[in-house]
């Protein structure tokens, strides 16, 4: 949509539509047309790429009109749709986010995750509150474990370039990230270096996992406070190679991982590629660094929404914690856990908070992930 074609439309539209754009907001007369925001994005991280367009603090209604990921190893199992699904009603924007590969849901019966979220979204009264904002919540479990994130963005300039990475998990900016971190060729500004601010609470390692270069070659390094820590070369490809694995014209796929171990405490990691063009970041692995259990949440006056899981699910194990719950009000409330893949509740009871104190839960046990709410009783 051109920067004018806004006025045009309502001039020619006599039923007063509301006119709407996927289109990029950085165009302030484009912007300024618009009534509402839905963007398209398929990042390699979806609960990342939520993060963005809260990050971005816009002023109009948006959610996200087409999110899935071009690298979902299993798309039949659906969990991608759960996280899109789920990450979206507890982000800021103003309806749960559109899973874009429709044709995947009917044919492998995944339905089931859609009657879930509805199910909690009237069980929670979701709905009847109009002030919910995204609030961070933190947990506590017995061990810490493995903290995996990737990037919120794909092939675009990077937003942020420096990131904070907190005790409980979180990652300060992700939703500005690229996963293209750009070599030395004519993109280097797109995404020049990342730079994480991490405290690890005993010996742990950082890795980082690349899945695609170009055939002209990158070489990544690590830098561990200033000095060198590690570096992998991805040499130019030779001319009868430079198809790629698959023979069709792709990038070469390298799969490799680079790792600097046993080191804790409060530190600045470096990354940059300094090699001919870009590699492209598949995730980021920090062990052990997270509580067992994350948490992405909502608040409002009388009613917080949670969904807890479990950072670790293929290691088969269920993990139970504290949930600590900031700004409600000293009273009673009702405590409700559901189960995101049948939308049963599990459990309901009641709790009571005091002025200034986060409001303490002690969570089920968690396989995969739970949702749950705490509310004023009616």
């Amino acid at each position: 949509m051109a920067c004018d074609d806004g006025q045009f439309i309502r001039q020619q539209d006599p039923y007063h539509h509301l006119i709407v754009t996927s289109s990029k907001v950085a165009e302030p007369k484009l912007w300024n047309d618009v009534d509402y925001y839905e963007a398209h994005v398929y990042p390699p991280d979806v609960l990342s790429a939520i993060a963005v367009l809260d990050d971005d603090h816009l002023n109009k209604a948006y959610f996200y009109g087409e999110l899935g990921s071009l690298e979902d190893a299993n798309p039949k199992s659906g969990d991608i749709l759960h996280q899109v699904l789920w990450g979206s009603i507890m982000s800021n924007s103003s309806a749960a986010a559109q899973y874009w590969f429709w044709e995947n849901v009917e044919s492998n019966d995944l339905l089931f995750h859609y009657t879930a979220a509805q199910k909690f979204i009237d069980q929670s009264g979701y709905l009847k509150q109009k002030d919910m904002k995204p609030i961070e919540v933190s947990a506590e479990t017995a061990n810490r474990g493995p903290l995996q994130f990737a990037a919120g963005t794909s092939w675009a300039p990077a937003k942020l370039t420096e990131f904070t990475i907190k005790p409980s998990g979180t990652v300060e900016g992700l939703g500005g990230m690229s996963a293209y971190l750009q070599g030395n060729g004519k993109n280097k500004a797109m995404c020049p270096y990342m730079s994480f601010h991490v405290n690890y609470p005993a010996a742990a390692t950082f890795a980082v996992e690349v899945d695609e270069t170009t055939p002209d070659g990158a070489r990544l390094e690590i830098k561990l406070d200033g000095g060198a820590a590690a570096a992998i070369d991805f040499g130019p490809v030779s001319p009868p190679q430079r198809g790629g694995r698959s023979g069709t014209g792709e990038n070469p796929h390298p799969d490799a991982m680079l790792e600097i171990p046993g080191f804790a405490g409060q530190h600045t990691i470096r990354l940059e590629d300094t090699g001919a063009d870009w590699v492209h970041i598949s995730k980021f692995v920090l062990t052990p660094y997270a509580p067992g259990l994350a948490v992405l949440a909502k608040g409002g006056k009388d009613l917080v929404v949670l969904w807890v899981y479990n950072r670790a699910p293929a290691a088969g194990q269920t993990v139970t914690g504290k949930i600590l719950v900031p700004g409600l009000a000293a009273g009673l409330y009702e405590v409700g856990w559901m189960d995101t893949h049948s939308g049963k509740i599990i459990s309901q009871a009641s709790v009571e908070a005091s002025d200034g104190e986060p409001l303490a839960v002690d969570t089920p046990p968690i396989a995969s992930d739970i949702a749950a709410w705490i509310k004023r009783p009616d």
